[in-house]
């Protein structure tokens, strides 16, 4: 009994600590990405672990976590405009954390130019979304066959991307953004069937053609490094 409360302390530390270690992980290049010189100062980061550091799989573990709880936690309208932008925030940001993941542990060159091009992206998007969420406030909750679909599409993500993490960096963030990446398409697919919006619509578009092209190089690269090649 004793060792399993102990081993719950561990595992609860372990997962406060690479929450916390996410947040620092994702301010520098956040502000990278918006164009702000990140601080250089050692403060924060000098404490960080040196990359290949097994805490790579709880600060997936965090990453994943925190997106899937925001995206659960979302309120629907029932305007498939507005419940997509509204969904698609958290779900960019997941991937943006994941990738910050990527960047501080990875160190296979193809999946870090990866993760930077998705982290240069999805900041692009948070600002468009977060912009047409303030020109057009939503009312109050209510559902519609799209708001079903939304829920259908995010669910099947999450189950998507419960696989195991073999604490390989460079390989758990292609595996986690294969599910992840056609979890956006699916919910941008409902909004190209019930949306109506043209700039919602648009932005659907290119999420479906850039998240695509994307899954073809992951796909590609865990086809070429088997789990027993990855890069340590």
């Amino acid at each position: 009994m004793a060792a399993g409360v102990k081993g719950r302390r561990r595992m609860r530390t372990a997962l406060s600590a690479a929450a916390l270690l996410l947040a620092l992980l994702a301010a520098p290049i956040a502000a990278t990405a918006q164009g702000v010189a990140p601080s250089h100062s050692h403060g924060d980061m000098s404490a960080l672990p040196p990359p290949g550091a097994v805490l790579s799989t709880p600060a997936y573990e965090a990453a994943t976590e925190k997106m899937h709880t925001a995206m659960m936690a979302q309120r629907f309208t029932g305007q498939a405009d507005a419940d997509f932008a509204a969904g698609m925030l958290p779900h960019h940001q997941g991937a943006i954390d994941m990738a910050a993941v990527e960047l501080h542990y990875g160190t296979d060159p193809g999946m870090r130019a990866l993760a930077q091009g998705i982290v240069a992206a999805q900041q692009k998007e948070i600002g468009q979304l977060q912009a047409w969420l303030a020109a057009h406030p939503a009312g109050g909750e209510a559902a519609s066959p799209a708001t079903a679909a939304f829920a259908v599409a995010v669910a099947k993500m999450h189950r998507a991307m419960d696989v195991p993490i073999t604490g390989n960096a460079d390989r758990d963030f292609a595996q986690a953004m294969l599910p992840h990446h056609q979890g956006a398409i699916d919910m941008a697919g409902v909004e190209l069937r019930a949306g109506t919006d043209p700039g919602m619509r648009a932005l659907a578009q290119g999420i479906v053609a850039a998240q695509q092209k994307e899954i073809g190089q992951l796909q590609a690269w865990l086809a070429a490094h088997p789990a027993k090649d990855a890069p340590q």
